[in-house]
């Protein structure tokens, strides 16, 4: 006997250009890196005693050349299902702290605060990662925080590990 469906669902053009459109964000997204279709927005961070810039959020952003500007609420989504998130936010710290070490050369001491994906953070080899691109971009640790949403915190013991670890350098 088969089941009983007590619903319909009609397929419609505009769900089909829905999905189009993301599946084709999903492949052109494999190639924007290659093709520098993505960058960083910087957002200053001020002191509001001193009314200083004291550092940089560091936005990504995607010039898709069909599409035009994608909105990260519209391809983070599509990178993190996709499991490019991890590449990509390894580019985007990489990238924020080469461009920090620039301003740096040129006499300020800003930092650069990178926003860091779930995926991102829980991948075992995250805080060699860190350290690696510390080193290839000669910035210093204290130059580098990170946005990281609370449900991070979910995971109470391996959370405190993965500060710790990431404290250390």
């Amino acid at each position: 006997k088969g089941k009983e469906i007590d619903r319909i669902t009609a397929f419609t053009g505009e769900f089909a250009e829905r999905m189009q459109r993301k599946i084709g964000l999903e492949q052109s997204l494999k190639r924007a890196l290659e093709k520098e279709e993505l960058y960083l927005a910087y957002q200053p961070l001020v002191d509001l005693n001193t009314k200083e810039i004291i550092g940089v959020e560091a936005l990504l952003r995607w010039e898709h050349p069909k599409y035009g500007n994608i909105t990260p609420m519209e391809f983070i989504p599509i990178a993190e299902e996709s499991d490019l998130i991890t590449t990509i936010g390894d580019w985007a710290m990489r990238e924020a702290c080469r461009q920090v070490k620039i301003w740096h050369k040129k006499g300020s001491r800003i930092y650069v605060a990178v926003n860091v994906s779930l995926r991102q953070i829980w991948q075992k080899e995250f805080v060699q990662t860190v350290h690696t691109i510390l080193k290839e971009t000669g910035i210093e640790a204290k130059y580098l925080k990170f946005e990281i949403t609370e449900s991070l915190m979910y995971s109470e013991v391996e959370s405190k590990q993965l500060l710790r670890d990431l404290k250390s350098i």
